[in-house]
């Protein structure tokens, strides 16, 4: 078994909210058999790889915030393109998820 964690932090800044703030720290974690690991990370390079063609730019890590957003370098991609990479992770943890 693998897990994969990673945390989030709150914005830098003030939201008027108790609750969303930039002390804020959220972990999420995901499951991977042994054996769908290879495939994972395979595709993941495959992805960066991808992106980093089509934005004509080194693309070495996914950070959602910046891709959903569409912070440099998710700004200068057509609309959606964003949510589609979002949508490749979704599909992943899904087949995960279903393979058991």
């Amino acid at each position: 078994m693998h897990i994969v964690i990673d945390d989030t932090y709150g914005p830098k800044v003030d939201t008027g909210s108790s609750f969303v703030t930039g002390e804020r720290r959220t972990h999420v974690a995901v499951i991977f058999s042994d054996g769908e690991v290879q495939d994972i990370r395979k595709q993941l390079v495959e992805c960066l790889e991808e992106v980093s063609l089509v934005a004509n730019k080194s693309i070495r890590e996914f950070h959602f915030v910046d891709i959903y957003n569409r912070n440099t370098p998710w700004d200068s991609l057509n609309e959606g393109f964003n949510l589609r990479v979002i949508e490749f992770f979704a599909s992943i943890y899904k087949r995960s998820l279903v393979s058991r």
